[in-house]
């Protein structure tokens, strides 16, 4: 596998201390990043990937653009018309002004007052009305789909470890988003009782509540167009439901700011699902890990060989995440001092240097070691000698841990093309 992009993870020491006879067993947490085998490795010919992000949802976007560039054509065609002909209809209104003044003229106060008699009012002197300018009114703009730059989406999260972003005989990883879905908040009510100055009191408490999803797909093809896996995952598409902190006042939000934020929370969030998705499968993914190591703090000479593993295995499981190969073969030589360390073991003679806890220290030690060098084997017979050891709680737990990563460590192994 080639070298990986640097990542640089500090190590964090938290000292935890045991009294055992004359020694003093210290364990001391290690935080690193390791690369995971892949459940289902690709052909060692395959050396590149190309990732795309594709959105389903353009083709609506465009409809919705069509749609609304022609109603905004028809309402300026409108426009247009009403202001072509706005003369010859002003001069309508002013001819039937014309003529129905001329008419009112030529009533004498007798018409006047015979009018009125019969229907109650005086004839009312004609107005002259301008019609309204043509006026352009803009079409309700269209609910679109969030538009991103699809490119640097794909090569922000979707990377496969491992492999070099390169076209050539490249693995082909595609993920396609079906849209941003949200529910319009509302706002629940609830009845409670409160005891304020020894009474209780009815109070009326409110939250508000909403739901969104933005679901997913993602395709895989091998470089002769074998689609290697193609998945929908449910998780993206089931609605995270959001209830609030209730109070008992009517809550209050901006919707437009709401909708923006939580809609890149989750774009990032689900691609960045995805990408764990296909690493587990088909790439060396980093992963990030805590363990605790044990040395013999003491300053008898004697020990000075376990002080000295310790810090080299801190020294190389640092190394694991930018220069595996080199790491791994380096991780070796703290490890064989563990071994050589445990095959002097003296059981039940507490004041030997390798007595029974001193021993177990070991063998939780070996048990990291293994599981990185992915040394299937004896990290198995170590779990078994460990099944017949008396534990504590806390080493039966780390003892059921390493199982599991067993279990995990032998499927990965075994995908390995042989």
């Amino acid at each position: 596998m080639k070298n990986h992009p640097l990542f640089i993870f500090g190590l964090l020491f938290i000292s935890i201390s045991t009294s055992v006879s004359a020694q003093k067993i210290k364990d001391e947490e290690i935080k690193f990043t390791f690369h995971q085998l892949p459940s289902k490795p690709l052909s060692a010919t395959i050396k590149n990937y190309q990732s795309f992000v594709i959105a389903a949802y353009e083709a609506k976007n465009e409809e919705l653009r069509k749609d609304f560039e022609a109603r905004q054509a028809a309402e300026r065609a409108r426009v247009a018309e009403e202001e072509r002909t706005y003369p010859a209809r002003q001069k309508e209104v002013q001819d039937r002004f014309d003529k129905d003044m001329a008419e009112y003229k030529k009533l004498d106060g007798t018409d006047k007052l015979a009018e009125r008699m019969i229907t109650g009012s005086a004839p009312k002197k004609p107005v002259l009305y301008e019609l309204p300018k043509p006026y352009y009114s803009e079409p309700a703009l269209p609910k679109y789909q969030t538009t991103y730059d699809y490119k640097v989406l794909a090569d922000t999260y979707i990377k496969l470890e491992g492999f070099e972003n390169n076209a050539e005989n490249a693995v082909k990883i595609s993920v396609t988003l079906y849209g941003f879905d949200f529910t319009e908040p509302r706002v629940t009510s609830q009845v409670v009782n409160v005891l304020q100055n020894g009474q209780t009191q009815n109070r009326t408490m409110y939250a508000l509540e909403y739901s969104y999803r933005h679901p997913m797909s993602v395709k895989v093809e091998a470089p002769d167009g074998t689609v290697l896996l193609s998945n929908t995952p449910q998780k993206l598409n089931s609605y995270t439901v959001v209830k609030g902190g209730s109070s008992d006042k009517m809550p209050s939000y901006n919707r437009d700011l709401l909708v923006k934020d939580v809609e890149q929370k989750i774009l990032q969030k689900n691609l960045t699902y995805i990408d764990s998705l296909v690493n587990d499968q088909f790439g060396f993914a980093s992963i990030k890990r805590e363990v605790e190591i044990n040395y013999v703090k003491s300053d008898d000479p004697e020990y000075a060989d376990l002080k000295l593993a310790f810090n080299e295995f801190s020294s190389h499981v640092a190394q694991l995440g930018n220069n595996e190969k080199e790491a791994l073969e380096s991780l070796k030589s703290p490890i064989g001092i563990w071994e050589k360390a445990l095959s002097e073991r003296k059981p039940g003679d507490k004041k030997a240097r390798i007595n029974d806890d001193v021993a177990l220290a070991l063998m939780i030690n070996l048990l990291e070691g293994y599981y990185l060098t992915r040394d299937a084997e004896k990290l198995n017979a170590l779990i078994q000698q460990l099944n017949k050891e008396d534990l504590g709680k806390t080493e039966r737990k780390r003892k059921e841990s390493y199982d599991m990563l067993l279990a995990d460590l032998k499927k990965r192994l075994a995908a390995i093309p042989k």
